[in-house]
């Protein structure tokens, strides 16, 4: 199932978005390859593990290339659960390549709260990350319209239903499906807050409303390609 994303901002403003250079034609995915083609440096700290952009790069197009063999179709949403961690960058970046939209669920989010998500995300793929009772909780959720889960390589959660991360990556070492592009002004990414009044809400991002959203911090704050900042919100949340 497809998610319609729909404008709330007027086509004339749009338009000035265009003009002024905010907004711009090319893809998210296009915007991750020239970035790793431009910086040769670490792109992400994770503990003692470090990822380049190029292998951020390198790595996401194969587990693009491996959603697209297991049948996932543009604009298909995967649920991507867990915590901040190399892996959960390069699932995101790999929808990308995809042209899936990734809905993201924080580690915390209870089981009625996740099998919320999936259901009005209508995700088809289920990625968890986080510690075994966080998976565990996440496995609960699961209803009929997933056709695959992927857990991360630590997990010793016991389920015949779900794939490694590092074997489910493998899978399309030899592909070589190109990239899928989807409109920088289609849907790109579902963040959700945590339902404390009612069911959890969706925030909808296209590639053009993250990606201006991220440069304009990042002008805001001055920082720069040689600076390391450290992430402390809890992955994927609206809220905090």
């Amino acid at each position: 199932m497809s998610i319609e994303y729909r404008f709330a901002l007027p086509p004339a403003i749009r338009r000035q978005y265009y003009e002024a250079g905010h907004w711009r034609a090319d893809d998210f995915w296009r915007s991750i390859a020239q970035i790793a083609d431009a910086q040769a440096g670490v792109a992400f700290i994770d503990g003692e593990r470090e990822l380049t952009f190029a292998q951020l790069r390198n790595a996401a197009q194969r587990l693009g290339r491996a959603f697209i063999n297991a049948g996932l179709q543009p604009g298909d949403a995967v649920a991507v659960h867990g915590r901040h961690c190399l892996e959960s960058t390069i699932t995101i970046a790999a929808c990308a390549y995809a042209g899936l939209v990734p809905a993201l669920l924080p580690h915390m989010f209870a089981t009625e709260q996740i099998r919320a998500i999936l259901d009005v995300s209508g995700a088809r793929l289920l990625v968890t990350l986080g510690e075994d009772v966080e998976t565990e909780r996440a496995l609960r959720a699961r209803g009929d319209s997933l056709i695959a889960t992927i857990v991360a390589d630590h997990s010793r959660v016991d389920d015949a239903g779900c794939t490694k991360w590092s074997g489910f990556l493998a899978s399309a070492a030899t592909s070589d499906v190109p990239p899928r592009s989807r409109g920088a002004d289609e849907l790109a990414l579902l963040i959700f807050s945590s339902g404390t009044t009612g069911e959890p809400k969706g925030v909808m991002h296209s590639t053009n409303t993250l990606r201006f959203s991220v440069e304009t911090y990042a002008r805001y704050q001055s920082i720069t390609a040689d600076d390391i900042n450290l992430v402390v919100t809890a992955f994927g949340f609206v809220g905090r």
